[in-house]
């Protein structure tokens, strides 16, 4: 074997070793990155369900303070303790749903209601309580919102990791599966308001 040949052979074997390395390489990389992303999926996820539970601890302190009040619509407080308990086992899913969406929303439709009655009670707009926890809820429906972005910014990440070539192949290979977005109803992302005179 001359000079040349031998010089060719060895090209040949190292680009070989080169992409038998890639051919390891790249895989485990691919997985471990995906990995990563999906637990900061997980992660957000879990931020908004903390969120979600702060809402609900908050509703029997307002119910309670409505009531002090001397506002009895117990129509109100049964759907939204019907809709608080629907929300509370919804919430614990793994990832958002169309069943959470919707319990969310009743949730919210039915929170909305009772902030509402504050307009027709000015007893209970004199309850420093009341807008005490007023203030709480609003706080924590702007860290649902931005809980929500956070998650969905994730999702969008990690959907399009194993969606794009190659990672789509290997996706397939390792069982990733696509994570759907966290998306309220039309409306939902309002924070219920009190008008106060």
């Amino acid at each position: 074997m001359n000079g040349i040949g031998a010089t060719v052979l060895i090209g040949i074997l190292v680009i070989l070793a080169l992409l038998l390395c890639a051919a390891v390489v790249y895989p485990w990389s691919f997985y471990n990155q995906v990995v990563t992303l999906d637990t900061q999926v997980d992660e957000a996820w879990a931020n908004i369900q903390v969120e979600l539970q702060r809402r609900m601890d908050l509703v029997p302190n307002l119910v309670a303070t409505v009531q002090q009040a001397g506002v009895h619509e117990q129509e109100i407080f049964d759907r939204l303790a019907d809709a608080r308990e629907r929300l509370a086992g919804a919430i614990q899913s793994e990832a958002p749903t169309d069943e959470q969406a919707a319990a969310a929303n009743e949730f919210e439709a039915a929170l909305s209601r009772l902030l509402l009655l504050a307009e027709d009670n000015p007893e209970l707009r004199a309850f420093q309580s009341f807008l005490d926890l007023q203030q709480q809820l609003q706080q924590i429906e702007q860290n649902v919102a931005a809980s929500r972005i956070l998650y969905n910014d994730r999702v969008q990440e990690y959907n399009r990791a194993i969606s794009l070539f190659p990672g789509n192949i290997l996706a397939g290979i390792f069982g990733f599966e696509s994570h759907v977005y966290f998306q309220a109803a039309p409306g939902a992302e309002e924070v219920p308001t009190v008008e106060f005179e």
